[in-house]
């Protein structure tokens, strides 16, 4: 899965919102609230990453909440989530 590397845009995509228990993480992610098809996206692929263990997407809010491997840190969530999120639009923008 190709994964953004650049810190600065994963962190216009993805705020953190909760970081306070090891191994969990709760994210705002822009554009996800109200889009289901984000939402769907974003469930689909996070839980193929082997860093994550449970995957929680939340369109209402905006936001998800993973739980991942402690070797793995607040910020290689972020940026695996922007990741994600960046290559869902370019597809999406592919396709039309």
């Amino acid at each position: 899965m190709p994964v953004d590397r650049n810190p600065s845009l994963a962190t216009r995509t993805v705020t953190p919102v909760h970081t306070a228990v090891p191994g969990r993480v709760r994210l705002s992610v822009r554009g996800l609230r109200h889009n289901r098809s984000l939402a769907g996206e974003l469930a689909a692929r996070l839980c193929k990453d082997a860093r994550v263990r449970d995957v929680r997407v939340n369109a209402l809010t905006g936001r998800v909440l993973l739980v991942y491997a402690r070797e793995s840190s607040v910020e290689d969530m972020i940026v695996l989530v922007a990741g994600v999120v960046r290559t869902g639009r370019d597809e999406h923008d592919h396709v039309l």
